[in-house]
């Protein structure tokens, strides 16, 4: 924990959305969820959240980023498969394909605790891959999908500097600037 995972992918994100990074694909949407239960605070560890989430509620997170309406009580009452696909049926409806749609989910490590719930998540997120988007993950473990891995060169020298100038402003850390 605090490699800086998260920090890499929003950076990414950063840099592609003020096109400074050109690649082939464009999605139409970039969803972000985070399964992040704890986080540091002045007191130490603190526990940001007690209740378990899992990958349909990474489902559920995008279409009430969607819609205005809350959801009705049927998508808490499905199995994670179902609220997959009704997920899909809504981003069917606002035109977003597949193809056109990148999912980013934070802190997988925490959305299974044992083997079993490690496998159903493995699954979950397969399908989530084939009905919804392309799937980038941080985890602080290996996940059991089948993935494309990312080699990511050293920064530059100037590049560090760049990066640590520009995180030290959006922090207001004065010792960085």
């Amino acid at each position: 924990g605090g490699i800086g995972k998260t920090t890499l992918v929003v950076e990414f994100l950063h840099q592609y959305l003020e096109g400074n990074i050109s690649t082939s694909w464009k999605p139409e949407l970039i969803s972000f969820f985070t399964a992040k239960s704890t986080r540091w605070g002045l007191s130490g560890l603190e526990h940001i959240s007690a209740r378990e989430v899992g990958a349909a509620d990474a489902a559920m997170h995008i279409v009430r980023a969607l819609s205005s309406e809350p959801l009705d009580k049927k998508w808490f009452t499905s199995t994670p498969d179902q609220v997959i696909e009704k997920t899909a049926r809504v981003l069917q409806d606002w035109g977003i394909s597949q193809q056109d749609h990148l999912i980013i989910i934070d802190n997988t490590e925490t959305m299974a605790v044992d083997e079993e719930s490690r496998a159903a998540l493995s699954q979950q997120i397969k399908r989530i891959a084939r009905q919804l988007g392309r799937v980038i993950l941080t985890s602080r473990r290996r996940e059991r999908v089948e993935a494309n891995e990312i080699e990511l060169l050293p920064l530059k020298t100037g590049e560090s500097i760049q990066l640590l100038k520009k995180r030290g402003r959006e922090l207001n850390r004065q010792p960085i600037i």
